[in-house]
């Protein structure tokens, strides 16, 4: 049951409510439970009204405590996943890195191999020529 700010229940109202299939009723009398200082605790009406007052005001502020715990517990399960999401973006990061690295290895390696065997080549050339020149001299001149 929620009441508004500034609701009153009548004097001799009956308040029901059904909990697990059982009816429980609640006879209220003339009492306006509003401050603790309003109360006059000497006499027993009195004292039993402040008991009440304070356990009703100890379980709202167990029940505070309670929601104000349950949001750190989850503020400090948002803040754990963001942690962990952080740590594996950067080893993400790290592994790319190391992959292009590799990569750009690999391919340095590549074009090493490429310029060493185009560097055979053009000394390969280079020599057959000059011996296909003394070559055809000697014939030529073998000739004459």
């Amino acid at each position: 049951m929620t009441l508004e700010a500034g609701s009153e229940i009548a004097a001799g109202s009956l308040l029901n409510m059904n909990s697990d299939s059982k009816s429980v009723g609640i006879q209220m009398n003339d009492i306006r439970l509003s401050r603790l200082r309003d109360i006059d605790v000497l006499s027993m009406d009195g004292a039993q009204q402040g008991i009440g007052l304070a356990d009703e005001s100890i379980r709202d502020l167990d029940k505070i405590r309670s929601n104000l715990g349950s949001f750190q517990n989850q503020l400090m399960s948002c803040v754990a996943g963001i942690s962990v999401a952080r740590i594996n973006i950067y080893s993400s990061v790290s592994t790319i890195r190391d992959i292009d690295f590799s990569e750009e290895v690999q391919n340095l390696k590549k074009l090493q191999i490429l310029f060493e065997a185009g560097r055979f080549a053009l000394s390969s050339f280079s020599n057959r020529s000059s011996n296909l020149i003394s070559l055809l001299t000697q014939i030529d001149q073998n000739k004459a």
